[in-house]
């Protein structure tokens, strides 16, 4: 009998020993988690939600991702304009529960651009369909904030401060390697910062066409601005009347990049430069090809910052 009991407890042992053990910690896109890996290096590994391949803004949860939201001690999510799917499942959640990036006091929200594409040229279409859209669709109304915040270097400092406080109260322990953390977090992000504003300030004039309107945060941190948007929202097919009006804009501003994301479809990008010189480039708000960990977020702002400037170049 007594051999049976040990038998017994020694098994119940080895399951607990090979069960896997959740991490405190989610976080929904890859840039963020990367921020997260840094903070809490020498701690936890934090977890994440969403692959880079699918763009958060058409990303659904299954009934497994609902589990592992509502058992995680803390999920951390960029806002519901990003990640509108999950904001029901979000919503039930309680506060210390979660945190919302685009909640950090003391972060300045850019507000969305008025979207009938043309942002520095009298060709406009307030058509039906575009104010229809507009009705439907708040990921890119123009009177709500952009959700791409992790763009801005020198934002992410203010979200790392924000990030970090939660994680001391989470991790009480490891408060003094947070804060280190922290501290090492906020130099390299002043150096991303200041490198870019030097490379970007001999390029504020030139003109290019952007998919996705995802990069304001970026654009306003080194003084740039593009020419048009080839898709009002993330969702959104261009109509071959718009496609007409931009080639007519490539040809009367001398636009000669286009900017294409490997998360969505780039047909109408295509017939753009088939039917001009236009040159394309690919930018990756989510670091697609980049390994996630520590200093992913860094791959991606300086993979980010190379194509911008390889096409401003030209």
């Amino acid at each position: 009998m007594r051999f049976l009991q040990v038998s017994f407890f020694c098994l119940l042992s080895l399951f607990f020993l090979s069960a896997p053990v959740s991490a405190k910690v989610l976080v929904t896109i890859k840039p963020i988690h990367s921020i997260a890996s840094y903070l809490l290096q020498g701690i936890d590994e934090p977890d994440l939600l969403i692959e880079s391949h699918i763009s958060p803004h058409q990303f659904r949860l299954k009934p497994s991702d609902i589990k592992t939201l509502k058992s995680t001690e803390l999920v951390i999510f960029v806002d519901p304009l990003l990640e509108s799917n999950l904001y029901k499942t979000l919503k039930e959640m309680d506060d210390k529960n979660k945190l919302r990036i685009t909640a950090a006091p003391g972060l300045d929200l850019i507000k969305n651009r008025r979207h009938d594409f043309w942002y520095t040229t009298d060709i406009d279409d307030h058509s039906h369909e575009h104010h229809h859209d507009h009705k439907h669709n708040k990921h890119h109304d123009q009177n709500t904030h952009d959700p791409h915040v992790w763009l801005s270097a020198k934002r992410m400092i203010v979200v790392s401060k924000y990030m970090a406080k939660r994680f001391q109260e989470l991790y009480p322990k490891n408060k003094e390697d947070i804060a280190d953390n922290l501290e090492k977090m906020i130099g390299m992000l002043e150096e991303v910062s200041a490198y870019n504003h030097q490379l970007f300030a001999p390029l504020k004039d030139k003109k290019y066409f952007v998919y996705h309107d995802a990069y304001m945060y970026f654009e306003s941190d080194h003084g740039l601005m593009p020419s048009g948007v080839i898709s009002s929202h993330a969702n959104n097919q261009t109509s071959i009347k718009k496609i007409r009006k931009m080639k007519q804009l490539i040809d009367t501003q001398n636009i000669k990049c286009v900017f294409k994301e490997p998360q969505f479809p780039d047909k109408m990008i295509r017939v753009l430069a088939d039917k001009t010189n236009l040159k394309t480039y690919s930018i990756d708000p989510l670091g697609v090809d980049i390994d996630r960990g520590e200093y992913m977020y860094f791959e991606m702002m300086n993979a980010i910052a190379e194509s911008f400037s390889n096409c401003l170049m030209e």
